[in-house]
């Protein structure tokens, strides 16, 4: 159990503003289920309920439901369902032995929606209340929320060995009533496959491979960000515009990928414009670490076409090894254009430097991303960072954030030869 301090906002971890709060009461229930369900007298907790409602509390149950003294005090009590709802992201990539930073705000901006729903605050989702109250009875839903973090490192046999073996199997109250992530298209398809068959919701903010829309397959699963077909007829829509009529498609071998490729050539189809499409391997497949042998004998397919417009369908450690490739091709830089898909994000091509005025500085300069975003304009993406930046000034905050990725650090470090500071 992670050392708490007492904090000026919060005064304990009692108090339902501690953004511990939730966490001391699953701790409970999981010592008074480890000695059998029985109750004492230094426990708030007066009553634990499995979902069955007096099902064996020594097996398995998504939700449970407890009954508990305020304050300590017998002279009220609150009940509440709780669930824990695990989060599979890719706080590393495997293949390449590197930390996804940027990852972690991901995770703090989980623990702040964790914190909302939890405590019913209304700046990011003004109508939350409402959302969690039956219209019939006009009774609030009593569902609280607890969560954890998974490193998937973006590779499909660690995500499933974590699914398989942590997730389902912890216990009460720790077993997964519903899955977020994870952030590859090919890691959520066979983790969506696994939940939808122990009756498991699962929600990625990441994943827009196509074939996840199959509800059949897929029952349980849901997501937050459209998928690619959105995208792909976006792109096709702005080249028509103006004037493409012939279209390079690279694109990495995996289930984002190919679900994109196969989305982009329908799309292009549509609007009569002729595609040729080079492949790389997906991390993990045979060649698939290879990256800089792969990317050249892709550019080398490119550049035969004689194209001068191209859409990149890629991953961050792609993107440097295939713009030196294409540089040196000639099919980067003036007279040719490139776009590229949500697979890298700004921070691979700002990241990227070169001399002014040199070919490698050319073929930079004017290169587009294709991704979804918010309406900057609709005033919801002002509450989110003026509610992002509240969380992260509490008090606590330091704390809990430190308590949930402990054992990311311990996990995390012995894949590479330094320490890690999350």
């Amino acid at each position: 159990m992670q050392k708490r301090r007492r904090t000026e906002e919060t005064g304990s971890v009692d108090d339902p503003s501690s953004l511990f709060y939730y966490d001391r009461i699953m701790e409970d229930i999981h010592r008074l289920v480890k000695d059998g369900g029985e109750v004492d007298h230094n426990s708030t907790i007066t009553r634990i309920e499995t979902q069955s409602d007096g099902g064996d509390l020594q097996q398995s149950s998504a939700v449970v439901r407890v009954t508990r003294r305020l304050n300590g005090n017998s002279e009220g009590e609150e009940i509440m369902r709780l669930i824990n709802v695990p989060s599979m992201i890719g706080f590393s990539r495997l293949s390449t032995r590197s930390i996804r930073s940027s990852l972690f705000t991901t995770a703090k901006a989980v623990m702040m929606a964790q914190y909302h729903f939890n405590d019913r605050l209304e700046t990011v989702v003004p109508n939350l209340r409402e959302i969690l109250t039956d219209k019939e009875t006009g009774e609030e839903c009593d569902l609280r929320m607890g969560i954890d973090f998974y490193d998937t490192g973006l590779a499909v046999g660690h995500a499933m060995q974590l699914l398989s073996e942590e997730l389902h199997k912890r216990g009460v109250p720790y077993e997964a009533s519903a899955v977020m992530g994870a952030v590859r298209s090919a890691v959520s398809i066979p983790l969506a496959v696994v939940n939808s068959v122990r009756k498991v919701p699962q929600v990625s903010y990441a994943s827009t491979s196509t074939t996840l829309d199959n509800r059949d397959t897929y029952p349980m699963f849901g997501r937050v960000i459209p998928s690619n077909e959105g995208d792909a007829k976006a792109v096709m829509d702005y080249y028509r515009g103006v004037g493409v009529t012939h279209l390079g498609i690279l694109y990495v071998r995996d289930a984002y990928g190919s679900a994109f490729r196969a989305a982009l050539e329908e799309s292009a189809a549509s609007y009569g414009i002729e595609t040729r499409i080079a492949t790389i391997p997906g991390f993990g497949s045979e060649g698939g670490n290879d990256i800089e042998a792969a990317v050249a004998s892709a550019v080398k397919g490119l550049r035969a076409t004689g194209y001068r417009y191209f859409i990149g369908v890629i991953f961050g450690p792609h993107f440097k090894p295939l713009v030196r490739a294409a540089t040196k091709a000639g099919i980067m830089g003036r007279g040719h254009h490139w776009i590229f898909a949500d697979g890298i994000n700004e921070d691979a091509m700002t990241g990227l430097s070169a001399k002014a005025g040199t070919p490698l500085a050319e073929a930079i300069h004017g290169l587009g991303l294709l991704s979804t975003g918010s309406a900057l304009s609709s005033g919801h993406f002002d509450r989110f960072v003026e509610a992002f930046d509240e969380f992260e000034n509490r008090t606590d905050f330091r704390d809990y954030f430190a308590s949930k990725t402990v054992r990311l650090s311990g996990y995390l470090a012995p894949f590479f030869d330094s320490n890690v500071d999350f």
